[in-house]
C-alpha cells in the first residue's frame, strides 16, 4: 500500500510540474509587461488580477497595459513619461500646455518605446547630449564635466543617463570621488528593474518584443 501511495504521490507531482512552470511562466509574463510598458512592476493587487485572467503573450499584455494608458485612464500615463525622461536624460520633462508631458500623453508608446525614442532624439540633436552628460557627472561626482570630458563622450556613442551613471560610478576618473547617497537615489527611482530576474524564455519574449532592444537589460546593466 506505501509503494501504491507513493507511486500516486510521484505520478501527481509530474502532472504538476507543468502547471507549476506555468504558472511561473505567467507570473513573469505580467511582471516583464509592467516594466516594459508602464517602468515598474504589478503591485500584489494587479498580479492577482492578472493571474485570473487568461494566459496572454508578453505583447498582448503590453497593448493591454498601452490601451489604458492611451484610452481608458489618461493620466496614469504620467508615471511612465516622467521616468522614461529620468532613464534617458537624467531629468522631469516639462508640465503644462504645450510640454514635454503633454506631446507624449497624446502619443501611443510605453515607458521603453518613449526612452529609445528619446536616445534616438538625442542622438539627432546631439547638443541636447550635454544635458545628459553634465546630469550623470552631477549625481556621481557632484560636479559639471570639464569641456574635455564632455568631448571624449560627445565623440563615443551616444548613452542613456543610467547607463552614462553606470559607466562613471563603475571606473570613475582618477582623483574624482563618487556621492554614494545620490547614486542611491538615482538605482532607487528604477530600482524594480534590478531587484527581479527572469527566465531565459521571458528575456527573449522582451528582445523578441522590443526588436532586441531589450530595456530590462539596459537598465539592470545601468546601476547595481
Amino acid at each position: 500500500m506505501k509503494k501504491i501511495h507513493s507511486l500516486l504521490f510521484v505520478i501527481a507531482f509530474l502532472f504538476l510540474i507543468p502547471v507549476l512552470g506555468n504558472a511561473q511562466l505567467k507570473k513573469e509574463r505580467i511582471q516583464a509587461s509592467y516594466l516594459v510598458a508602464i517602468g515598474r512592476l504589478p503591485n500584489d493587487a494587479e498580479l492577482n488580477w492578472w493571474n485570473q485572467q487568461n494566459d496572454y503573450t508578453l505583447a498582448q499584455l503590453v497593448d493591454a497595459h498601452r490601451n489604458y494608458m492611451n484610452t481608458t485612464n489618461k493620466p496614469s500615463k504620467a508615471g511612465p513619461i516622467q521616468l522614461s525622461y529620468f532613464l534617458a536624460m537624467g531629468r522631469n520633462p516639462s508640465t503644462g500646455a504645450n510640454s514635454e508631458t503633454q506631446y507624449w500623453t497624446g502619443r501611443n508608446e510605453v515607458c521603453w518605446e518613449m526612452v529609445l525614442q528619446h536616445v534616438n532624439y538625442i542622438n539627432q540633436n546631439k547638443q541636447l547630449y550635454d544635458g545628459v552628460i553634465t546630469n550623470a557627472y552631477q549625481t556621481v561626482f557632484s560636479k559639471a564635466p570639464s569641456p574635455t570630458e564632455l568631448t571624449k563622450w560627445k565623440s563615443q556613442a551616444v548613452k542613456s543617463y543610467v547607463e552614462l551613471v553606470y559607466s562613471l560610478a563603475t571606473n570613475p576618473p582618477s582623483g574624482y570621488t563618487i556621492n554614494p547617497m545620490a547614486v542611491m537615489t538615482a538605482m532607487n527611482t528604477y530600482k524594480d528593474f534590478t531587484n527581479i530576474s527572469f527566465s531565459n524564455q521571458v528575456v527573449q519574449e522582451v528582445l523578441t518584443l522590443t526588436g532586441g532592444n531589450d530595456l530590462y537589460s539596459k537598465i539592470k546593466n545601468g546601476m547595481r
